[in-house]
């Protein structure tokens, strides 16, 4: 007999014994005394009674509701049968080659020398007429061309295209040629997902990809150390991970992460060169948010909800102060910019947030994969809602419609941060917040605008603006610019990092990057070697784009034009009888660089 049927014959025996010490006369000082220590339940049948012990229902009701967690549990606390699995989803594995051009934005008019880097892919869909691949981002982002080599194709390279980036969350899908499709026979099967929420700590998990670039696929396990949040400065945001013991190598970046079911969970994007058994993986729960965007982006470049606010923890007494309603917790927003999809305004207390689990939809990933639906909104609202409560210092629970707190939140500390990375793109939300002094409701959408002002680039899929004129290189500010003025120690040119905060990473501005030897900007020693510049005007005109840096030019033209810059310098160049724009004309003829449509006019 199991332990369970023991328990229950145990406890059935209990209750009788309880049941035989009911009289039509209930002695209740005899009762106390025997039943002191426990919490009963009397109930009364016409003239009998029967006593329940309510600790022993609380704990059949307990263990019911954690069927399906314990059930999670315990497949995946066991030890995984692993050969088979690997043996299993090795055909699905692929390694992905890109020949890359890596711009440098300090000099965007040279194209650099090609070079190959390595990743590994795995295939979400697969038919005769398509065969797609995810990977990493960072290892398609600077791709040309891209090439895929499989087990069952070995040394072939079978040409591919990106057809979604998605730079932010670092992820991107890659289409298979069409006349390659035919090159694999079988076809290979499509590798299964499954959503990471569900699983706790230490469960057993396995990577695979072609670690240090090798042409040999391989397989490594380990343990789900846990999860974690990190601030991505390129993107302003914080992206989620899981953190896994299994190693994570260069060349790994792009594999999939498989549970003990060889069902994915994740995909495999940093390792610690450093640092043993500490490896970051992307959640299937965030793959989901950008997966309909990626299929179906126009521009390849696919944005995510920009959160476009700032909050700071708040307390009892800072939320009384807002509000009569003090049973309410919540965050403080102290600051908002243009970006702000959420409609959220400075001095808000951000009560909580309702939102669709699109992850509980039945074949979601076919669905959209497939794009079955083409009206996607239509789609997530087929899923269950959830509503994350926001505590005083941002930390989130999640509840159903019946008010059970689901399992995301359950086990773990989840943090708001987390919560706005899980949000998939366009879908419906619905926010409480506490706004001068009332308690109200409202809906937006999770539109996933391109970010304004610095940002991070991406010159293969969205060409570089410049222009030279002036003796100068012209570009628009962005982060690796940015990130260039810090990192050449030696240099004593000042450090552009005070542009990444709010005040004026929101903005656009335009950067001077580089000026030209034997030229009058050059001999006037205004900026140092090798410093950038951000400017601010032209003459009378304000310039904060290439649009306005263009037109002021033309209107500058022929006269003295003065350039100030951010910092206060100036700098006055001579077009008087042309001689800035014949000074532009050599530097184009000298370097052989192809002209832009605006120097075709320029040094006309």
């Amino acid at each position: 007999m199991s332990n369970k049927n023991n328990k229950n014959n145990k406890n059935n025996k209990n209750n009788n014994d309880i049941n035989d010490d009911i009289d039509d006369d209930i002695d209740y000082e005899k009762m106390y005394k025997k039943y002191k220590t426990k919490y009963i339940l009397l109930t009364r049948y016409n003239d009998s009674y029967k006593i329940t012990e309510v600790d022993k229902l609380i704990n059949e009701s307990s263990d019911s509701e954690n069927d399906e967690d314990n059930n999670n549990e315990s497949n995946d606390s066991k030890t995984p049968d692993w050969p088979s699995i690997s043996n299993r989803v090795r055909p699905s594995v692929v390694q992905v080659y890109s020949i890359q051009y890596e711009i440098n934005p300090k000099y965007p008019y040279i194209l650099p020398y090609d070079e190959l880097a390595r990743g590994s892919g795995f295939i979400i869909h697969s038919s005769e007429d398509k065969i797609l691949i995810m990977t990493n981002s960072h290892v398609v982002e600077d791709a040309k061309s891209v090439l895929i080599r499989t087990e069952q194709t070995q040394n072939l390279d079978l040409k591919a295209h990106v057809i979604g980036i998605c730079p932010a969350k670092d992820l991107a899908l890659i289409e298979l040629d069409t006349s390659e499709i035919s090159k694999l026979n079988p076809l290979p099967p499509v590798l299964k997902f499954c959503d990471d929420r569900k699983y706790l700590d230490s469960i057993p998990v396995m990577v695979a990809g072609y670690p240090l670039g090798k042409e040999n696929l391989k397989f490594t396990t380990g343990v789900l150390s846990g999860n974690q949040n990190e601030y991505e400065i390129d993107h302003d945001r914080y992206q989620s991970y899981l953190q896994i013991s299994a190693a994570v190598n260069p060349g790994n970046s792009g594999g999939p992460l498989f549970n003990s079911n060889g069902e994915i969970i994740g995909v495999n994007s940093a390792g610690y060169t450093f640092s043993q058994n500490i490896a970051y993986a992307i959640p299937t729960h965030i793959i989901i948010t950008v997966l309909y965007d990626l299929l179906n982006t126009s521009e390849k470049i696919v944005p995510v909800l920009n959160y476009g606010f700032k909050w700071n923890n708040s307390s009892k007494q800072l939320i009384q102060n807002y509000t009569t309603d003090c049973e309410n917790q919540g965050i403080y927003i102290n600051k908002v910019n243009d970006s702000n999809v959420l409609k959220l305004k400075e001095g808000d207390i951000l009560h909580s947030i309702e939102f669709y689990d699109v992850c509980t939809i039945d074949n979601i990933w076919k669905l959209v994969i497939r794009k079955l639906d083409k009206e996607i909104n239509k789609l997530y609202k087929t899923s269950s809602k959830l509503t994350a409560i926001i505590d005083n210092y941002g930390i989130v629970k999640i509840f159903d419609t019946n008010k059970k707190e689901h399992h995301w939140s359950k086990n773990r500390k989840l943090n708001i941060n987390e919560l706005l990375d899980a949000i998939t793109n366009n879908s419906d939300l619905v926010l409480t917040v506490t706004r001068s002094n009332k308690l109200l409701s409202y809906t937006t959408n999770a539109e996933n605008k391109s970010s304004m002002g610095i940002v991070s680039i991406l010159p293969t899929y969205k060409p570089l603006d410049w222009e030279i004129c002036l003796g100068c290189c012209f570009t628009p500010l962005s982060i690796p610019l940015v990130k260039m003025t810090s990192s050449n120690i030696s240099s004593d040119s000042e450090d552009l990092h005070y542009f990444l905060i709010d005040k004026y990473r929101n903005k656009n501005w335009v950067a001077l990057t580089h000026v030209f030897p034997d030229t009058d900007t050059y001999k006037s020693h205004i900026l140092k070697k090798n410093e950038i510049g951000v400017i601010t005007k032209i003459g009378a005109h304000n310039v904060c784009t290439m649009d306005d840096l263009r037109k002021a030019l033309m209107k500058e033209s022929g006269k003295l034009i003065t350039v100030d810059f951010e910092d206060g310098k100036r700098m006055v160049i001579s077009d008087l009888n042309n001689n800035a724009r014949k000074i532009d004309k050599n530097i184009y003829e000298t370097n052989k660089i192809k002209l832009t449509e605006f120097a075709k006019k320029w040094i006309k």
